[in-house]
């Protein structure tokens, strides 16, 4: 059976005891988010050659201490992968260094042409040629990971004449390039959410990812559905684990409930493991997506449990114990799109300051 605990990339004590710290903050405000993808990349998470196995380890060990953390580490991990498979070989030589080291952000603008395959939604950016080049234009409703020091973004597009629609990566320097101010959602502030509008962005060939985003897409859903995954494991694991600390009426049915959820957790997680390194999971699409939904179930679970042994102080804002907080979290595992982590409207903004 797989070990979950052996192939963990471990969380360094010094990262593990920041996130815990600064997880009430980077949960309600953006004023850490900046130090994030720094503090990821010293403790060695960023790391294109890690395998995917590897990498959903490290998801939920950061996620179980902040999932605006582990977003953000899904974001640039996500991205990384997408350069793998990418064709654009000098930009991924280009990127790859800075994105590794925290000193520039990956987005991921794709849930467009996830949409787009499987409902056959028109994409959210078309290119048009004029005389001076090919010009971008539309809006990304909601993306992730777009750090203010710095980020490039991968966008589906279809250019006007092609059959096929492309990915192509744009960075946050462009001009036409524009987010909407931080919409104050109402947790995960740090994860730096925003809607993209881009006007008359010109595109440059050198930008292209690949030019069939169908093929594409298929090659990296999977990777992404397992980082996904990541995420669920780490909420279930926070939330189990402050039950478990909880005494008073129904401690020790509650303890049994627990041990149990913390058995079926494992026993998912050695699929997943197994599946992973064996290849099996990366050439079924629709397997990894029961597996995800299992753990979002899962992870439910467990905050519900976290939610009763807490009693009252469950809903409060200012309550220290992290369950208000892992209550969000848990609902914006929800709302995230199976093949794409863009949450559906329900994610309702509610402002707050920073």
């Amino acid at each position: 059976m797989h070990d979950t605990r052996s192939a963990v990339t471990a969380l360094p004590l010094p990262a593990r005891q920041w996130l815990r710290d600064h997880a009430p903050s980077l949960d309600r405000t953006t004023r850490h988010a900046a130090a994030l993808l720094p503090l990821l990349a010293k403790a060695g998470l960023l790391h294109s050659v890690t395998n995917l196995d590897a990498a959903v380890d490290a998801l939920a060990d950061v996620s179980s201490e902040s999932l605006a953390a582990g977003f953000v580490l899904y974001s640039q991990r996500g991205f990384i992968e997408m350069l793998r498979l990418a064709h654009n070989v000098a930009l991924r030589e280009h990127l790859l260094a800075s994105l590794e080291e925290g000193r520039l952000a990956g987005a991921l603008g794709l849930s467009g042409a996830f949409a787009h395959l499987s409902q056959g939604t028109p994409l959210p950016v078309q290119g048009t040629e004029t005389p001076r080049g090919w010009k971008l234009n539309g809006r990304l409703p909601w993306v992730g990971n777009l750090q203010h020091d710095g980020y490039a973004v991968a966008i589906p597009v279809a250019f006007e004449g092609l059959t096929d629609f492309a990915i192509v990566m744009l960075g946050s320097e462009e001009n036409g390039v524009t987010p909407t101010p931080d919409p104050g959602t109402a947790g995960l502030r740090s994860i730096r959410g925003a809607a993209l509008r881009l006007d008359r962005v010109h595109f440059r060939e050198d930008e292209l990812l690949h030019g069939n985003g169908a093929l594409f897409m298929r090659g990296l859903s999977p990777a992404l559905l397992a980082l996904q995954c990541g995420l669920a494991i780490g909420v279930a694991r926070a939330a189990c684990a402050a039950a478990q600390d909880h005494a008073g009426a129904g401690a020790v049915l509650r303890r049994i409930t627990l041990e149990r959820l913390e058995t079926v957790v494992a026993e998912h997680r050695a699929v997943l493991g197994e599946g992973l390194l064996a290849g099996r999971l990366l050439q079924d699409t629709l397997a990894l997506e029961k597996l995800r939904s299992g753990f979002i179930k899962l992870a439910r679970m467990a905050v519900q449990a976290e939610q009763q042994a807490v009693g009252t102080d469950a809903v409060l804002a200012g309550e220290d114990g992290g369950c208000a907080r892992r209550s969000r979290e848990v609902q914006f595992l929800s709302l995230l799109r199976p093949g794409a982590a863009e949450p559906q409207p329900q994610w309702t903004p509610a402002r707050r300051a920073a």
